[in-house]
């Protein structure tokens, strides 16, 4: 299996021919597509991290910082949840 099959294949396929050859151009996996688009929100990262004022989140760099990679890691546990859903629902007959 290659990198693309295993994040969900090229989210937006297109080939560019140049004389007679055709060259594939992958761009971004449907795993990057999904990740860009869930819908985990600032205000969500800092509820998961506990933070109860989001002006205390944003005035700590520390905390600041934590919020952002708890927001990244969970948008890219959602992209991970919508390509297995997606290989599931393939494998039914």
């Amino acid at each position: 299996m290659d990198y693309y099959t295993k994040q969900g294949g090229p989210a937006f396929p297109h080939a560019e021919v140049s004389g007679r050859e055709r060259h594939e151009m992958h761009g971004m996996t449907l795993r990057d597509y999904a990740a860009l688009h869930a819908p985990v929100t600032f205000a969500d990262a800092i509820a998961f991290c506990g933070i109860q004022d989001q002006f205390e989140a944003i005035n700590s760099p520390h905390k600041l910082g934590s919020v952002m990679q708890v927001m990244s890691v969970l948008r890219w546990q959602y992209a991970d949840a919508m390509i297995a859903a997606r290989k599931a629902l393939e494998a039914k007959p």
